[in-house]
């Protein structure tokens, strides 16, 4: 597998058939991932979380185990050349850290990701978008991020200014930097916990090489001092695997950094740095 300069292909947010809204087995996803170059991926499969209410049926505990079992038993078989990790991909996890922790203790995860799509019981996907609510849905969206990232377990925060796909998807559009503060007190406690954020590249299919978050919050995330990012294409049908990749790569290099981390049993393995956690293995170099 050729990698791109520093940059091996690693992908860290797909979704299988086994997530609700996934529609590729396990198989089709290695076939795919192999045939686009790329060297490891993380299965993260959706689990959403509600006003501290158990997860929805579709996210239930039973859900949860066949999808570890079915991960589990599909790497123990699989001998083709993409390492898989085990992953998850938990949204607005701090309505319900019970849960949560349920969730969680439910299967050896290699990697977390905390996702924010929506507030106060409604989905992003399912609100109504004018100029007259963007100003106060972008700011109560980053006021309710400060609590999750504060509250609950995870590894990376996923598509850190989501909201804008939505507001886009409705013919407006907002400037997220407008909300600095609040997104620097985000960014401040993600660093502070040691944990780290992804650059999610599902935006480009709206707008020609747009990431979550954009460029200037990653900028301001690595200014601040962190050292974890993870690159995620966020894709449910095995022809996405690896969007957005090479404009990922871009930022990350013009930030100065040396490749995107990687994660095992929680653990950092190699960071942007190529610096691996305490006891982590970096035997694979900087991805």
């Amino acid at each position: 597998m050729n990698p791109t300069g520093p940059f091996k292909r690693i992908d860290y947010h797909i979704h299988s058939e086994h997530s609700p809204d996934g529609f590729e087995s396990l198989a089709a996803i290695c076939r795919a991932a192999e045939e686009k170059g790329f060297h490891e991926i993380a299965i993260t499969d959706h689990v959403d979380f509600y006003r501290g209410e158990p997860p929805r049926e579709k996210y239930g505990q039973e859900y949860v185990r066949k999808y570890v079992e079915k991960v589990e038993r599909f790497k123990e078989t699989y001998e083709g050349p993409v390492a898989m990790r085990l992953g998850v991909e938990l949204g607005q996890p701090h309505e319900d850290l019970e849960g949560m922790k349920r969730i969680l203790d439910q299967g050896p995860f290699d990697f977390v990701i905390a996702s924010l799509h929506g507030v106060d019981d409604i989905d992003y996907s399912e609100r109504r978008y004018d100029a007259s609510n963007i100003d106060a849905l972008t700011r109560r969206y980053f006021e309710s991020m400060y609590g999750m990232v504060a509250k609950a377990d995870y590894d990376v925060v996923g598509h850190m200014d989501y909201i804008r796909r939505y507001i886009w998807r409705s013919g407006q559009d907002v400037d997220v930097m407008k909300y600095e503060p609040e997104i620097r007190d985000v960014l401040k406690e993600i660093i502070r916990r040691g944990k780290g954020i992804e650059i999610n590249g599902s935006a480009g299919g709206q707008r020609e090489k747009a990431t979550f978050p954009c460029k200037e919050i990653v900028r301001l995330f690595v200014e601040l001092g962190g050292s974890k990012i993870t690159f995620g294409s966020d894709a449910h049908r095995a022809i996405h695997i690896g969007n957005g990749f090479e404009t990922a790569r871009e930022i990350a290099e013009e930030l100065g950094l040396k490749g995107f981390a990687r994660y095992e049993k929680r653990r950092c393995l190699s960071g942007v740095g190529g610096q691996a956690e305490p006891g982590g293995d970096d035997t694979y170099g900087r991805y």
